[in-house]
């Protein structure tokens, strides 16, 4: 087990890693079932069978995680130790974080599996906008609709951020309050405009208001993250203290939402659990220590690369019919899909990546520890 990781020469959490790890091959599984039953009624008609599909929503711990991360800085900004956020460098990050590998997925997969795309599968997919027409919202890349939401958060967050500090003052507790509303008002239009309706748009299932309570959730990780850190240690208990509770409790609320197999508005509860487990200060437990396991961090460095490449992989094999049983495409599609992943990410992601090496404070290479890392992180 380990705590740190060197990314691209930058230090990274590992358990945070492993998080990203257990999300993207708990997708995998999930479409691994979906695929191979051709996403008929059979993928949720037992309780077991709803578990392995259940696995796909490690997407929304994702987004949540997204949330978290990208949140924390403007937050401790804003409320707590007045660290400056370098907006430019913000977005240089995310254009090289998700850009590259985005574009290389799109192409090959257009040129490949869509006999060479049409216009407006083109046009959509590379302005990220195809989450905006029945014809190409969750095709070619079914997985990719996330990136669009993803995209939309990197724009909103600043201005969120900048609302929150104008509208709170300084006053972490009103910026939760807020971050709930913000939550609540997301649910309600997924609940209004998808799930109330007669007719399932997936235009409003997958779009970013309706999803934004992932985010959201994260924020609140992060918020409440700031809140326990002022606290006195054991302030929590010798029970909610523990890091292990705060996992068992996001285990159990997964395993109610697969078993009921509705509600789903209850994952960002598995979010917030979940997240909170690997970075509140608590105490250290068995099964957070696990999400340092170094092949999991592996395959947690190559997650993205994993996300957007499965997919296709499976959906190419699923068309030979004696592979479509799910044992014969998890061994052929999930081995594939995880050896494309280390090959995408050390051939397409890491060179881009190691660019973000110059604007970084957490650069192996220039600090002497984790912890100067985080210093420095924060007095940037």
């Amino acid at each position: 087990m380990q705590d740190q990781i060197v990314q691209a020469r930058e230090i990274r959490s590992a358990r945070i890693e492993g998080l990203r790890g257990v999300g993207s091959s708990g997708v995998l599984l999930g479409h691994l079932w979906g695929v191979s039953v051709l996403y008929s009624a059979r993928s949720y008609s037992t309780t077991f069978h709803r578990l392995i599909l259940g696995a796909g929503f490690g997407a929304f711990v994702l987004l949540s995680l997204s949330g978290y991360l990208l949140s924390l800085p403007f937050l401790r900004r804003d409320f707590d130790d007045g660290s400056p956020v370098d907006l430019r460098r913000y977005a240089r990050n995310r254009v090289l974080r998700v850009f590259p590998l985005y574009y290389s997925a799109t192409v090959i997969v257009l040129l490949l599996q869509q006999h060479g795309g049409t216009s407006g599968q083109w046009w959509r997919f590379l302005t990220f906008s195809e989450n905006f027409s029945h014809s190409t919202i969750a095709q070619v890349d079914g997985p990719m609709w996330t990136l669009v939401d993803e995209i939309h958060f990197y724009l909103l967050l600043p201005l969120i951020a900048w609302g929150l500090a104008r509208l709170c003052r300084g006053r972490l507790s009103l910026a939760i309050l807020a971050l709930l509303a913000l939550t609540g008002a997301s649910m309600a239009v997924y609940e209004l405009k998808y799930l109330s309706t007669a007719h399932k748009d997936t235009l409003w299932e997958y779009s970013t208001p309706a999803n934004f309570f992932y985010f959201t959730s994260g924020m609140l990780v992060a918020a409440t993250r700031i809140v326990l850190e002022r606290r006195p240690a054991g302030w929590l208990g010798p029970v909610f203290g523990r890091a292990d509770v705060w996992l068992l409790a996001g285990l159990g609320t997964w395993l109610w939402v697969c078993w009921k197999f509705e509600h789903f508005e209850v994952l960002a509860l598995v979010s917030f659990f979940t997240i909170g487990a690997l970075v509140f200060p608590l105490r250290e437990g068995y099964l957070n220590r696990l999400f340092g396991w170094r092949p999991l961090v592996t395959l947690g460095l190559a997650s993205y690369s994993l996300y957007l490449w499965h997919y296709p992989i499976l959906t190419w094999l699923s068309g030979y019919h004696s592979l479509r049983p799910l044992g014969w495409l998890a061994l052929t599609g999930g081995v594939l899909s995880v050896i494309c992943a280390l090959i995408s990410y050390r051939v397409i992601e890491s060179p881009f990546l190691r660019m973000r090496r110059r604007w970084s404070p957490a650069a192996a290479g220039h600090t002497g520890s984790a912890a100067d890392a985080e210093s420095a992180r924060r007095r940037r």
